[in-house]
């Protein structure tokens, strides 16, 4: 967090001293309202934040199709998708002539995991990780996120230190496109299986009256993606399963997604000794439990709700950590997120406001039979328009 209050312009005489670790944290889907809008349940980090942190209100990110891929890219860059090329999360590549996943990477191995390969490669242009090592030839950058792509694509091209949770398997996994082989400490990470240790239930912990008061409008809300078990649609939630795929699925629509990141980021601030040196690094932690809960149960859910309380406490936690290993005067923090969410069309009908579904089985074939007009090559190109998908490793 800045040293100085929100408003203020240090002097020379009070310049805080050049960062050892800068941690920037990527929410998924954090709509800038929640920080207002659940603060009173806030006694952790984004407390913290608030009343220590500098804020800037106005930003805002103008590129058109804001989900998790562009968003981290542009974040990243600095540029709008068009440049940077990563226009999806999913897209049409002409040269392939078929759709991709933004950081599909078939010519790369999996190091750990039993997902595809992944890498940057797909990105036209450098971004902060690469900027951040020409400034800081001795400095380490590292990214690690439940997401593939929020891992990768902030970095830039590389090769950084990636890592992303392999739902397959269960475990952080990168390829040989960001390092040759695992290190120790992350293999060590793998094999204490992260899974093993995390509840079989997601229990709620505000009340009635707090849910009211948040302006959550209940459990089971209309619209909520419909689910068998595990996950279920009202507390407590079933996390445990059958298979390992499906427990680590089910984890990661709920709190303890982010906590299997910021339990991985504490494995790699350790076995990197980020901080410990002159040499500033770069922590880049993409947090993706909000956005998946904020997709199955809405914006306005008790889910999200109890998201952002255990949130703020879990970040509030990992800020502890880093300070009992890194000098406070050299540690910085910056918030951020790649895109928001409306309300779900059921909740905006609810209340007044236009919202409604489309029905992709019907207008999907209309839009292939556009894009075949204008090339026959784009066949089969058009996607269903973005929703759940509990597969990370794309």
């Amino acid at each position: 967090m800045a040293p100085c209050a929100a408003g203020s312009t240090p002097t020379d005489a009070n310049e805080p001293p050049p960062p050892r670790l800068v941690v920037l944290l990527v929410v998924d889907q954090l709509r800038p309202d929640y920080l207002e809008r659940f603060a009173a349940k806030f006694d952790g980090f984004f407390a913290d934040l608030a009343r220590d942190g500098r804020w800037f209100t106005d930003a805002e990110q103008h590129h058109a199709l804001t989900v998790t891929a562009p968003g981290h890219a542009s974040l990243g860059t600095g540029r709008f998708p068009a440049h940077h090329g990563i226009v999806g999360n999913e897209f049409f590549d002409p040269a392939e002539k078929r759709i991709v996943a933004a950081v599909e990477d078939r010519s790369a191995r999996p190091l750990a995991g039993a997902g595809g390969g992944c890498s940057a490669a797909r990105l036209r242009t450098d971004g902060l990780g690469d900027w951040w090592r020409r400034a800081h030839p001795q400095g380490k950058v590292v990214g690690i996120s439940l997401k593939p792509r929020s891992a990768l694509l902030p970095l830039g091209q590389g090769p950084h230190l990636a890592f992303w949770f392999d739902d397959e398997s269960g475990v952080f996994a990168s390829s040989d496109r960001c390092m040759e082989a695992l290190p120790d400490w992350a293999a060590t990470a793998a094999a204490a299986d992260p899974l093993r240790e995390l509840p079989d239930q997601w229990e709620r912990r505000l009340a009635d009256d707090d849910y009211a008061a948040l302006g959550c409008t209940g459990d089971d809300e209309p619209g909520e993606a419909p689910t068998g078990r595990p996950p279920t649609r009202t507390f407590p939630h079933g996390l445990a399963a059958f298979s390992r795929s499906s427990r680590a699925a089910a984890l990661a629509v709920s709190p303890y997604g982010d906590r299997l990141v910021l339990d991985f980021a504490r494995a790699a601030v350790a076995g990197e000794a980020l901080g410990a040196d002159a040499s500033a690094d770069l922590l880049v932690l993409g947090l993706s439990a909000t956005d998946l809960i904020g997709h199955r149960h809405g914006p306005d859910s008790w889910e999200i709700a109890e998201q952002l309380v255990a949130l703020d406490r879990a970040l509030a936690e990992f800020a502890t950590f880093l300070a009992a290993r890194v000098d406070p005067a050299g540690l910085l923090f910056a918030l951020t997120s790649d895109h928001g969410i409306p309300p779900l069309p059921e909740v905006a009908t609810a209340r007044g406001a236009p919202g409604d579904r489309l029905d992709w089985t019907a207008l999907g074939p209309l839009v292939d039979r556009a894009l075949v007009a204008i090339d026959p090559a784009l066949a089969g190109a058009a996607l269903p328009l973005p929703g759940l998908g509990l597969r990370l490793d794309r």
